[in-house]
């Protein structure tokens, strides 16, 4: 039963505010530039999947269309961290239901059940490992 002040009886939602918020839609896309040594290989693994899903999570946030990862020193180290960062970020891009089939077992991805999930939608499909 409706108030006349656009309230219901069981609720306390006004009824001319159930309409869902509009995002506006961008027009150029957003690129976002992280350099590699972000996480180092000195760090806990667990730590280093903790950073992954701390950028994966602000770039869904903000919506982000396409992260790069940058060399910023020349070494084999900053390398596999540009790997390693690489591998987690395609992992979190992925809906959980295909993360198996796409990804074998390895032992860089043996922390990434401490990352939390994502709601993101997945409209690169080039986004499946190498």
């Amino acid at each position: 039963m409706f108030l006349k002040d656009g309230f219901t009886t069981t609720g306390s939602t006004p009824t001319s505010d159930l309409k869902m918020l509009e995002v506006p839609v961008r027009v150029l896309p957003l690129e976002i530039w992280i350099p590699a040594s972000v996480i180092s290989e000195e760090d806990h693994p667990m730590v280093t999947a903790l950073r992954c899903a701390q950028i994966a999570r602000a770039a869904t946030i903000f919506r982000v269309d396409k992260i790069l990862i940058y060399l910023d020193e020349m070494s084999k180290s900053s390398f596999r961290c540009q790997n390693l960062m690489r591998r987690h970020l395609r992992y979190l891009a992925l809906p959980q239901y295909l993360r198996r089939r796409v990804f074998t077992r390895d032992a860089s991805l043996k922390y990434v059940g401490v990352m939390p999930p994502l709601r993101a939608r997945l409209t690169n499909m080039s986004l499946m490992p190498n």
